[in-house]
Parts: structure tokens; C-alpha cells; sequence
């Protein structure tokens, strides 16, 4: 499946805020959720996606690098993407190595393994072209993104007390990101996605509005993790401290307008 992206330079940005939270741990705890990111975004687990992977894999080790050799980094940073070659070897060369062998060994075991299971379970096979709507799912996806907004606008009224404004963001990217994969129930259930980038799963159904507010979103608050876990952001940060009143205001409103347009017709 081909999806259009968002703009590398919205992606570069997030890239170089989740790499100078990841390079503030310490250094076992750094390598191993390093390795997990520069996984995450290698173009052999980015299937229909993997011309912006491959730029944005390129980019994590040219900012990674740039670190390694103690270069100062800034979220803000506006690099262009043409200039981020290096002619020097990279320090880093094994490890990354080392995790391209292991993402190209499981995308050869993934077509091996769905291979072998054609026609025996259809809706776990990503190879099938014939559309598979599925409405049942679609309007229980539906329905729990309908509760999980409620739930984020209900605790608007609470949340400067607790300091919780993190957790209304991250309900309302829940709330977009449900009624997305419902819209994709809707059309073809063997092309629902078990990831969570919001934007991906906007431009699979080719909808320019729900693309332009999912981006819109998405750049607001990050990526998912972004507003749960201390591990992704920078030192002396955590989620709970990072969001504010009007991101989650913003959030709120944004994804009542991913509702409104992904509400089944039916």
C-alpha cells in the first residue's frame, strides 16, 4: 500500500526531539531504546512507506553521528535535508549494520511466513488486493474514539491539579487514531495497521482533509510514546510536564474534526 507522508522536515524535527531525549540517559539505557528507534523507522518495517523511511533512517544516523561526536544538537535545528552526507566513516557503522541484517532477516520471514499462509487466513494477509470491508469493526472502533474524546473533554475541567495535561493529549491521539483505523475497517480490514502513526493511516484512505488534521495533530504532540513514557524526552522532562493546557485544548479541538469526518455514513 502507498501513502503519502508528512514533510521530512515535520519528520526530522520529531527525529531530533526523540534523539536528544534518548542521548540524555544513560548509556546502556540509551543504546538499547536507540536501537529500538533506528528499528522502528528502517524501510524494511515500513512497508508501503519506504521511500520516507529510508530518508528518515538516514537522517537518525546522520543525527546520531553527529552526537557520537560531540556536536551540539537542538530541537530546532532546521537542517537542510541534501546537506546531511559525511564523508567520514561513521563510528557507528557495525551497529547499524547490525540492525539492518536483523529488520531485512524478518521482512524475508514475514513474506515467507505470509506466503505460506495465502488463502488459508485471508484477513491477516497483507498480499491480498480484494477489498474486505468489515462493518462491525468499523463502528466499534468508532464508538470507543467517541468515548475516548469524551473521556479527554471530561477531564479538561481536572487536569491542571494532577498535572495530567499529557494524558487528555494522548486520549485525543487515541480518540483520532481509533476512528482512522475504523474509517479503514470500513473500506478493506485486511489493510488496518497495528501502528499508531496517525498521519500514515490519514493518507491510506486518500482523504486530503483528514491528512491535513491528522499531520496537524500529529505535529502538535509527537508521536505516541511522546506523552506516556520519561524515557523519550530530555533530561529533567517528563510527559507530565511537557504538555500544556493549550496543547491539550488544541488536541481536543483537532480530533472533534477527525470525528466529525470519520463518522460512518451508516
Amino acid at each position: 500500500m502507498t501513502s503519502k507522508t508528512l514533510p521530512l522536515m515535520v519528520v526530522f524535527k520529531n527525529v531530533r526531539r526523540k534523539l536528544l531525549a534518548i542521548w540524555a540517559l544513560p548509556e546502556k539505557e540509551r543504546n538499547v531504546i536507540f536501537k529500538r528507534y533506528l528499528r522502528q523507522w528502517h524501510p524494511d518495517k515500513n512497508f508501503g512507506n519506504e521511500e520516507q523511511a529510508t530518508e528518515t533512517f538516514k537522517y537518525i544516523k546522520f543525527v546520531w553521528d553527529r552526537l557520537t561526536n560531540g556536536k551540539p544538537g537542538n530541537i530546532d535545528d532546521d537542517v537542510d535535508p541534501s546537506s546531511y552526507s559525511d564523508s567520514r566513516s561513521s563510528t557507528n557503522q557495525k551497529f547499524y549494520d547490525n540492525v539492518y541484517r536483523q529488520c531485512s532477516r524478518e521482512r524475508e520471514w514475514f513474506r515467507a511466513s505470509a506466503g505460506t499462509q495465502r488463502g488459508q487466513h485471508r484477513a491477516y494477509n497483507v498480499f491480498d488486493d480484494d477489498p474486505v470491508p468489515n462493518p462491525i469493526q468499523q463502528r466499534k472502533w468508532f464508538k470507543q474514539a467517541e468515548l475516548d474524546l469524551c473521556a479527554a473533554d471530561h477531564f479538561m475541567q481536572s487536569a491542571k491539579e494532577v498535572q495530567g495535561y499529557n494524558w487528555i493529549c494522548y486520549m485525543c491521539h487515541q480518540a483520532a487514531e481509533k476512528s482512522l483505523k475504523s474509517m479503514v475497517y470500513g473500506k478493506d480490514s485486511n489493510n488496518v495497521t497495528h501502528g499508531h502513526d496517525i498521519y500514515q493511516i490519514a493518507a491510506s484512505l486518500s482523504n486530503n482533509s483528514l491528512m491535513s488534521a491528522a499531520g496537524e495533530l500529529q505535529n502538535l504532540l509527537g508521536y505516541h510514546t511522546h506523552m506516556r513514557y520519561p524515557d523519550v524526552h530530555a533530561a529533567g522532562k517528563i510527559p507530565s510536564t511537557s504538555f500544556t493546557r493549550h496543547q491539550a485544548e488544541s488536541a481536543l479541538g483537532i480530533a472533534k474534526q477527525i470525528l466529525r469526518d470519520a463518522a460512518p455514513k451508516n
